[in-house]
């Protein structure tokens, strides 16, 4: 699936604290590394403050998509400094597991230890995409063009959808229900169909644009 289930309890913290303070591991504590069931608890907090970030970013996208234009420069860097943080929890959640895994585990221990690790990857990766689709649409402004009406609320309810997704997900972890990849993975695909649609539509728009009178 898009994201390894594993199971803990979820201490939240919202993204926009994250972004004020810059990123500051909450749970993960060297001291806790030679007792590994803990630690792994601990750094599967320190992941879903990730999946907590991806949504406030996911947020402030959708806001500045909705504008039609209007300029929010301060929420734009709040975007890009979000990932940067991200990139920083991404790094530092897989060195303390890298260290937990140095420790003698039990298999299914191990397992999990390792699933974590995707999981920081995955979030990470999320924060990336929302980035990446923030510099093509300033790109879109800075050329003095715009979002049609129509492709704006495509990709309004592609966010939409993405952002439930991320809830989704984030609700399975914290209760550690792996019960739910599958069903996961199905809402996973869904998006990427939804997506495709949402493309082709587009460019077919595009094409019948281009060969108007």
């Amino acid at each position: 699936g898009m994201f390894a289930m594993a199971g803990t309890f979820l201490v939240p913290l919202e993204g926009t604290e994250l972004r004020e303070k810059g990123y500051k591991p909450k749970f993960l504590d060297p001291l806790l590394i030679p007792q590994s069931s803990i630690a792994i608890g601990q750094s599967q907090k320190e992941i879903l403050r990730m999946g907590e970030t991806c949504l406030s970013m996911l947020k402030d996208l959708r806001q500045l998509l909705a504008t039609k234009g209007e300029l929010d420069y301060d929420l734009e860097e709040e975007v890009f400094k979000a990932e940067e943080q991200m990139d920083l929890a991404q790094k530092t959640i897989s060195e303390y597991i890298g260290k937990v895994l140095l420790e003698t585990l039990p298999q299914k221990l191990s397992v999990l230890a390792r699933r974590q690790l995707r999981q920081a990857d995955e979030f990470e990766s999320v924060s990336d995409y929302i980035r990446n689709a923030l510099k093509s649409y300033k790109k879109i402004r800075d050329a003095d063009e715009n979002l049609s009406d129509v492709a704006r609320e495509e990709v309004l309810g592609l966010l939409d959808r993405i952002h439930d997704f991320l809830v989704n997900v984030i609700d399975y972890l914290t209760i550690g229900d792996a019960a739910n990849v599958d069903a996961a993975q199905k809402e996973s695909d869904e998006i990427d169909t939804f997506a495709k649609k949402a493309r082709d539509a587009h460019m077919q728009r595009i094409a019948v644009s281009c060969t108007g009178p």
